[in-house]
């Protein structure tokens, strides 16, 4: 799976929030994993997503102030 492709529904849906243990919708354009219960996002490396605590990030994304990195 790139970060563009859809991921199969039978396995979105067998596909749960290490944090939260709640479901994961996918963001192709993003190209990641996010809980919406947990504020949570989950990268994809080399198309295989990477569902451990210590690889999520905060989601959503802070938004970038005029002249400040986020």
């Amino acid at each position: 799976m790139t970060g563009t492709q859809q991921p199969d529904p039978t396995m979105l849906a067998l596909l749960l929030c290490p944090v939260s243990r709640g479901p994961l919708t996918f963001l192709p354009q993003e190209g990641v994993f996010v809980s919406v219960h947990a504020g949570l996002a989950y990268p994809l490396k080399e198309g295989v997503p990477v569902l451990l605590a210590e690889a999520a990030m905060p989601w959503p994304p802070a938004r970038q102030e005029a002249g400040r990195p986020a």
